[in-house]
């Protein structure tokens, strides 16, 4: 049920943003790229040592409004993938083999930015905006992915294994934070191209369980590409 009213929700939302800008100057546009993401602070385990960064897929699309000659209201849908990647090697010293191990935590996102992008310079085709404002993002999934492989000691592989779980009642249903970024519109032979960074910082818990010693927190730094048409 509340997949179906968050589902209504966002198409009326999206309905009445296209309907606002049919009134006014707006244009649309399209992105790709990838989040660098890791929750913050890392989640306290024997395991925490081997914590890195991961890298996730993040696309959408949406409209851009003019609200006046230097500021745009930006918004749309994306599906933004975030979470945290580990990779780590012990021994295992009973049966004498190496472990390599590595992994990652997956949440996806539905996710709605609403961003104010202030143009700071424009020349010769080029423009150079900052962008900052909040996002609100509902859970499609969660799960835990990770690969281990076994080596003997003169190197020789000995086994693989692979191991999928399922994260879903352990993350929460929505997340929220904030945005900064920087995105530049460049025209090439007749396209306007864009690019740019953004860092997005939760604000949510992404954890259910209240009784955990900590709170844990996206965070990503979305790289991406795209086309203002």
């Amino acid at each position: 049920m509340k997949k179906v009213l968050v589902s209504i929700v966002t198409v009326l939302l999206l309905f009445t943003i296209n309907s606002f800008a049919a009134k006014n100057n707006s244009s649309f546009f399209a992105k790709l790229g990838v989040n660098i993401s890791k929750f913050s602070p890392i989640p306290e385990s024997e395991y925490s040592k081997y914590v890195k960064s991961g890298n996730f897929l993040n696309f959408g699309g949406g409209v851009e409004i003019e609200i006046s000659k230097n500021l745009i209201y930006q918004t749309g849908l994306f599906y933004s993938v975030k979470g945290m990647a580990w990779d780590g090697k012990f021994t295992d010293d009973e049966d004498n083999v190496t472990i390599e191990w590595n992994g990652s935590d997956k949440i996806s996102y539905l996710e709605i930015p609403m961003l104010a992008k202030y143009l700071v310079n424009s020349s010769k085709g080029m423009k150079i905006s900052v962008l900052a404002g909040p996002y609100i993002s509902k859970k499609v999934s969660a799960k835990e992915e990770s690969k281990a492989i076994g080596y003997n000691e003169e190197g020789t592989k000995k086994g693989e294994e692979k191991e999928e779980y399922d994260l879903d009642e352990d993350i929460a249903g929505t997340d929220f934070g904030i945005i900064l970024g920087a995105e530049v519109n460049y025209m090439i032979s007749g396209y306007n191209l864009m690019f740019g960074a953004q860092y997005e910082i939760g604000l949510k818990n992404i954890y259910v369980d209240e009784d955990r010693d900590q709170d844990v927190h996206n965070r990503a730094f979305f790289v991406f590409i795209g086309l203002n048409f």
